[in-house]
């Protein structure tokens, strides 16, 4: 059983004793330490403060604390909780080594057996030297300039960088935006759609762009749309001279005319169909008819003493043929 496990069961008896009114023997007087503890180690410097308590029937008269066999200090008539009392006393090690803490305790007629503990002072810590690094100044970055565009007129944002690609946005003359990537020559940009969620594509020559767009970021068309199908025929053209009816004279050459139409595909050319007939109204085709024509006038041979007729069709791009328009007729009379 260990120094404090007997100092403890003794405090106990002497709690229940006076509790219970019982009587401690004339020669029960205790002392312990209950601070530091024993085999404790501190560097040197370090305050220690040596706590602990002392107890007898009869009343402590006088406590005293020892180091190394030298006293260190006493503590006379100490205050009483009962029999039992308190001691604190403060102690600094001046040098590093083994020092042996004892406290004795008196009552009127006995005294207690000294209770022991041994501190090891080592060596005083070394100062350890810290580093301060200052803190950096931060400097702020030179103003950044993120390339940008502004449209210098209305501008159509397509699908893709070129007019094969759907309108899917416009961006308006005067207002601006972010450039986000470029085609490879650099003719269209690509930018956040001003008008719908995702980006689109914007000619260069519709707008004014800012900063360096160097280091712009290449950025992949997408699939080339395929063109639909065109089946609409172009509308029929309107004739417009001679006027319907019309005698013209003897002639050998007159110009026919029509009105121009268009089509989404283009306009490739009209069909120009004559007949005549010497006034028996057995209309034949004119050597050469039907005939083709890139513009909107025709020049046909006549011959005097027939009547003609004349009508017209317009061809698109997609090779549609639009309906014949209306018959107009002229004469060509005999002097």
């Amino acid at each position: 059983m260990n120094r404090k496990t007997i100092i403890g069961l003794t405090l106990i008896i002497i709690c229940l004793l006076a509790a219970c009114g019982g009587e401690i023997p004339a020669d029960g007087t205790y002392a312990w330490i209950d601070a530091p503890v024993h085999d404790v180690t501190v560097p040197v410097g370090q305050v220690i403060t040596i706590d602990g308590h002392a107890s007898s029937v009869g009343g402590i008269s006088l406590v005293e604390i020892w180091i190394d066999g030298e006293l260190f200090a006493s503590q006379e008539n100490p205050d009483e909780d009962g029999n039992l009392v308190h001691f604190e006393h403060i102690w600094v090690p001046a040098a590093p080594g083994d020092y042996t803490i004892q406290v004795i305790a008196f009552s009127a007629d006995s005294a207690s057996s000294p209770d022991s503990v041994t501190v090891h002072v080592g060596e005083e810590a070394p100062v350890v030297a810290v580093l301060i690094t200052p803190t950096p100044t931060l400097v702020p970055p030179p103003d950044t300039c993120f390339p940008n565009l502004t449209a210098i007129q209305n501008s159509n944002c397509r699908f893709g960088p070129g007019t094969v690609y759907d309108i899917v946005g416009y961006l308006l003359s005067g207002e601006s935006a972010d450039i986000a990537g470029r085609n490879e020559d650099s003719s269209f940009w690509w930018i956040e759609n001003p008008d719908s969620p995702g980006y689109c594509w914007i000619w260069d020559g519709l707008v004014e762009t800012e900063c360096d767009t160097s280091e712009v970021k290449v950025v992949a068309a997408p699939p080339t749309p395929t063109p639909a199908v065109d089946t609409t025929a172009p509308p029929i053209p309107s004739l417009s001279s001679p006027a319907n009816g019309t005698d013209l004279g003897c002639l050998s050459f007159t110009d026919v005319a029509w009105s121009a139409v268009t089509d989404p595909s283009g306009i490739a050319g009209y069909k120009v169909e004559v007949q005549r007939h010497p006034g028996d109204n057995n209309w034949q085709p004119i050597p050469g008819s039907p005939m083709g024509a890139t513009g909107t006038t025709q020049n046909i041979s006549v011959e005097c003493g027939y009547t003609y007729r004349w009508r017209v069709r317009a061809i698109d791009e997609a090779g549609n043929q639009s309906y014949w328009s209306g018959w107009f007729t002229f004469n060509v009379p005999l002097i």
